[in-house]
């Protein structure tokens, strides 16, 4: 979650699988799937937009590998990888991203961003790829609370 000075306002306002839920509840992760084992979308995170404080402009969605480095792995090695915004009121996609290119040593991916722009939300896909990891994220977003 972003603040109008492109930054995380707080530590409790960056979603991630130590943090599942926003300080105003309109962010909730559902966990980690580590391996990608079972049907459907391996992790989800579950979005009202209506009830994100005015303070946050953006939600910026990443995705990396945990323990990518450790594990010698990079977004070259997974395949079917996507992002995709639905309505879950009448299970309409809204969008969808695919990761299509060849990451073959990135290890986190920026998908896209939903931000806010004349009091309504919209998506950008991004699709820029970084072999930071996490961190690489945590050090770009949140220097307030390093």
């Amino acid at each position: 979650m972003i603040g109008s000075n492109g930054e995380i306002p707080s530590q409790p306002h960056f979603i991630f699988y130590n943090n599942l839920t926003s300080p105003c509840g309109a962010l909730e992760h559902t966990g980690d799937n580590l391996d990608g084992s079972g049907e459907g979308d391996d992790e989800l995170i579950n979005v009202t937009l209506n009830d994100i404080s005015d303070n946050i402009k953006e939600l910026v969605i990443v995705v990396t590998i945990h323990d990518a480095q450790a594990r010698g792995q990079n977004f070259g090695q997974v395949l079917n990888s996507f992002v995709r915004i639905f309505d879950t009121s009448n299970d309409n996609e809204i969008a969808k991203y695919e990761l299509d290119e060849d990451f073959s040593t990135e290890t986190a991916i920026e998908f896209g961003r939903i931000y806010k722009k004349s009091g309504s939300w919209r998506f950008k896909a991004v699709g820029t790829g970084y072999t930071a990891g996490l961190q690489g994220f945590v050090d770009k977003f949140a220097s307030k609370f390093l």
